[in-house]
Formats: structure tokens, C-alpha cells, sequence
């Protein structure tokens, strides 16, 4: 018995070194986990946490809110098809997000929800079924979001009408707005910068690929990644390119600009940063698998995902490796960090979870 008992234990250390990560893995890490939530997205979406509660979508067709403290379930939103793979938008007490048709006579378009309740307020049309939206973006009561198709709108956020829209022919990405100007770019190659009042366009800027990454703004300049495998920093009044980077055969993620330093992700299996003026290199970090993960920058830290199933947490000074967290699965979600918790989707091969890391206090 005794020896059948030493054998138990020895697997239970040898195992994990060949099928998974080894006991203990995050037990010297600053973060302890406060909850994982299963859930029926596939990791893509982060969720929107906003006054105590947290809002996520799943591909089963739901938007769900969940306490953020007990993750308990406060209430869902069905929807025959599937809401979106994007974040939802919080804002005014109400919930924006956008869904497919499931069936040919299914609704597919852009809902607003109430944030207390669950209760549809109003939805927004689409021109065919079956499309689906982008990440709503909602900036001075206008609902800004693309289809997966061809046509971005702008919609009144209190009614649901129509305000404009502009036929853009190949899925609109994800937008950025500022200053009475909406960014956006597409799967026809191009960057569009689009009157948010008029609807009418400024500009649009070519790259080699689709764009499938979200722009950033900072300093009057848009800095977007591309299929391509470049980096572009573009002057957000005349659409003229400032400087580009090339990665060869790889693309970037979304970057984050803090500080006068982009940060980005790259399928070549490095984090970097650049001086937003010239990117000019300051310094990569080497993470070991590729990333798509948008990296969030919070308090001299930058928080990216990789495919490698873990978080990281990289010095934005020297890009020195601080942490990493080990989960059951690839982090492709943005990181959301709200009252030092840490919130970001994972997918595995078994499950797919929503995580909370709590950060330690010193």
C-alpha cells in the first residue's frame, strides 16, 4: 500500500511536465485567481465591466451580465443566431452589441439592451440577414458599427434610427472616433476616415492586405496594423503615412499607445515597443508563441495574451518579463484591468473560460 501511494505521488509530479503545466506554476505569481467563469464564447471577446457587474457575449446566442465579485449570473439576453464575437458597449444604462442571423429568417443586426434588466430597448436592422455587426462604438449619443459585409452606420444611440451609412464593400473592422472623425478600417486594404456627423469621407489610406486590426489614435496620428505584415502611423487630417514597419511574413495585433510609446503584438512571437514618433525600436520582448492579443498598458506594466495559454506582464520600461499566468487555454481577448482585477477570455480544447486575477497588494 505504501509503495502503490509513492508511485501516486511521483506520477502526479511527472505527468504534468509531458501533458500540462506543472503543480504549482502560478503559485509565486502577484495575482491569485478570484474566479474562472466557463462560458460558451471561444475566447475572442473580452467582456465590458461597468459599476459592479460584468457583460459578455457568448456564440450560443447570449449576452449575459454577472456580478462581478460572486460571478453569479444576474441576468441573459437570448438571441436566435449568435450574438457577436466583439466586446459589447456600455454606456447610458445601456448595453450596444451586435448579432447574427442563426437561420435565413433570423434577425441579424445591432440591439440595445437595458444594462439593469435585460430588457431590448430597441434593435437596429440590417440590410440582409445574416451579417452580423462589428464592435459597437458610442461617442456623443451615436451608436457607431460596421456589418461583416459591406456598409458601416451611424444610429442614433436613445431611438435606433439611421443617422448615415457608407458602403465600404468588404467588412468593416472595429472603430476608433475622435475628434468628429471615425477611423475604420476594412478587408479591401484600406483605412477610411469618415465625417462622424456627415458621414462623408475625408480620406482612406491603402495598405497591401485586410485590415482585421482595431486603429489607435494618439497625438493626431492613427496607428493601425495590417495583413500586410506592417505597422502603419498615419496623420489623422491628411491620411499621409508618417512611418511604417515591416515584420516579413507576420502581422500585428491591435496597438496601444501610451506615453508616446506604441505597444503591439506580433505573430513573429515578439511584444514591442516603438517610439510613436519615428518607430523607432525601443525594445521587443521576446514571448515564444505568436500574438494576437491587444496589449493594455496599466500603472508601467503591459498585459498581453499569447498562444501559448498564458498572460504576461511585461516592464513598458525595459520589456523585461515580470509574470506570467498560466490558463487552460490560447488568450486572444483584449485585457480589461478594473479595480486591480484582470479580466480576459480564454479558449482550449476542452473548455473556454472568462478569468479574474485578482493582483496582489504589497
Amino acid at each position: 500500500m505504501k509503495r502503490l501511494l509513492v508511485i501516486v505521488i511521483a506520477l502526479s509530479f511527472i505527468v504534468p511536465l509531458f501533458f500540462g503545466c506543472a503543480p504549482n506554476e502560478n503559485k509565486d505569481v502577484p495575482v491569485k485567481l478570484k474566479w474562472r467563469y466557463k462560458t460558451g464564447f471561444y475566447g475572442y471577446s473580452a467582456p465590458a465591466v461597468v459599476n459592479g457587474v460584468i457583460y459578455l457575449v457568448d456564440q450560443d446566442g447570449h449576452l449575459k451580465a454577472i456580478d462581478k465579485e460572486t460571478c453569479k449570473l444576474i441576468w441573459q439576453f437570448y438571441h436566435e443566431g449568435r450574438i457577436g464575437f466583439f466586446v459589447p458597449t456600455v454606456t447610458n444604462g445601456l448595453v450596444f452589441v451586435g448579432g447574427y442571423g442563426g437561420h435565413y429568417d433570423s434577425y441579424s443586426g445591432l440591439y440595445a439592451i437595458d444594462a439593469a434588466t435585460g430588457k431590448l430597448k430597441w434593435r437596429f436592422d440590417l440590410t440582409d440577414s445574416g451579417k452580423g455587426c462589428s464592435t459597437p462604438i458610442v461617442v456623443d449619443g451615436t451608436v457607431f458599427v460596421g456589418d461583416l459585409i459591406e456598409m458601416f452606420y451611424a444610429v442614433d444611440a436613445e431611438s435606433g434610427e439611421l443617422k448615415w451609412s457608407y458602403r465600404i464593400k468588404k467588412a468593416p473592422a472595429r472603430s476608433v472616433v475622435a475628434d468628429g472623425v471615425v477611423y475604420v478600417g476594412s478587408l479591401n486594404n484600406n483605412l477610411y476616415a469618415i465625417d462622424a456627423d456627415s458621414g462623408e469621407l475625408k480620406w482612406q489610406f491603402t495598405t497591401g492586405n485586410p485590415i482585421i486590426t482595431t486603429p489607435s489614435l494618439a497625438d493626431n496620428v492613427v496607428y493601425m496594423g495590417s495583413s500586410d505584415h506592417h505597422l502603419y502611423a498615419i496623420d489623422s487630417d491628411t491620411g499621409k503615412l508618417k512611418w511604417c514597419l515591416e515584420k516579413g511574413e507576420d502581422y500585428f495585433s491591435s496597438p496601444a499607445v501610451v506615453d508616446g510609446v506604441v505597444y503591439v503584438g506580433c505573430t513573429d512571437k515578439y511584444l514591442y515597443a516603438l517610439n510613436a514618433k519615428n518607430g523607432e525600436l525601443k525594445w521587443r520582448a521576446e514571448i515564444g508563441y505568436p500574438i494576437d492579443s491587444p496589449p493594455t498598458v496599466v500603472d508601467g506594466v503591459v498585459y498581453v495574451g499569447s498562444d501559448d495559454d498564458y498572460l504576461y506582464a511585461i516592464a513598458s520600461s525595459n520589456g523585461f518579463q515580470m509574470w506570467r499566468y498560466k490558463t487552460e487555454g490560447s488568450i486572444v481577448s483584449s485585457i480589461i484591468i478594473v479595480n486591480d482585477v484582470i479580466y480576459f477570455g480564454s479558449f482550449g480544447v476542452k473548455d473556454n473560460y472568462l478569468y479574474a486575477l485578482e493582483i496582489k497588494k504589497n
